[in-house]
């Protein structure tokens, strides 16, 4: 990435996310690692963890319901 709004020295930093998704019925769960690729992006490896839930499948009748019915 780079800035949009000032110039900086350091460069474009280059960053590689590496992960697996898992689907279900009513949720999906992820981990990515963060390996960067280059100087300027830094030395360490990150990680990130998601969870989702879809609320109109664990609420059919609430949530999962039209606003309105054409």
């Amino acid at each position: 990435s780079s800035p949009a709004t000032r110039p900086h020295s350091e460069g474009t930093q280059y960053l590689f996310g590496v992960g697996v998704i898992y689907l279900a019925r009513s949720y999906a769960v992820g981990v990515e690692a963060l390996i960067p690729a280059n100087g300027p992006t830094g030395r360490a490896i990150g990680a990130i963890a998601q969870l989702h839930w879809y609320f109109d499948d664990l609420f059919p009748r609430t949530l999962g319901k039209p606003v309105l019915s054409w």
